[in-house]
């Protein structure tokens, strides 16, 4: 019965490894060996950007009781720019040759 909540979980798991492969080969054209570490990282920085996304939303709604719509495009904004900074200089900022 529970079904929805299998099909939710592989979405995520096959839409990050998604945008793992686009980021790493087209947006950061990172050269690096495919490691573990570096998926892990990608999905860490995912991770924190998702928190500060909701913190941002929820902080903004209901502290300063901004419009839910408004509060999403300063969550969002704010959230995509850790998440791009985080991978470009943590997840793909190395440049050496990773062994694994």
């Amino acid at each position: 019965e529970e079904h929805y909540l299998v099909a939710a979980f592989l979405s995520f798991i096959i839409s990050g490894v998604n945008g793992f492969v686009w980021n790493k080969h087209w947006t950061f054209q990172d050269k690096v060996k495919f490691t573990k570490t570096q998926l892990l990282h990608f999905y860490v920085a995912a991770a924190v950007a998702l928190a500060l996304n909701q913190s941002v939303l929820w902080f903004l709604v209901d502290t300063f009781r901004v419009h839910d719509v408004l509060a999403k495009v300063f969550a969002g904004v704010s959230a995509g720019g850790v998440n791009f900074l985080l991978q470009k200089f943590w997840t793909f900022g190395k440049k050496e040759i990773a062994v694994e």
